[in-house]
């Protein structure tokens, strides 16, 4: 939006919608790609921002989904614009069945 930002706090509901706009598109060509590759059907849902410390955020999925699984998949990804590198990493955390299909399908072995 042509101007630097600080803080998180400063973005507006443009920016922020804007911000979870760019997540949409950037998690679902990772998916996209993922669904390909493996050949299993991923159905999303819609993201969604959180500005707070690490542990925070990670907090409420392991609580919610914490019965289902222990795991959680990983994947790091970078991003060239304008010169500038910008990092990425797209947290999944499956239940422990899905997630043994999705590696075995991605010809990744256990162990």
């Amino acid at each position: 939006m042509q101007q630097e930002i600080e803080d998180y706090y400063q973005l507006n509901v443009l920016e922020t919608s804007a911000l979870e706009e760019i997540g949409n598109i950037i998690i679902s060509s990772y998916v996209n790609a993922m669904s390909t590759l493996s050949e299993v059907t991923i159905n999303l849902s819609v993201p969604d921002i959180a500005v707070n410390m690490l542990g925070g955020i990670l907090s409420v999925p392991m609580v919610e989904f914490g019965y289902q699984t222990d795991k959680m998949m990983m994947i790091s990804g970078q991003f060239i614009i304008g010169g500038k590198v910008l990092h990425s990493d797209l947290l999944m955390m499956p239940d422990i069945m899905s997630l043994n299909f999705l590696m075995e399908k991605l010809g990744i072995v256990n162990g």
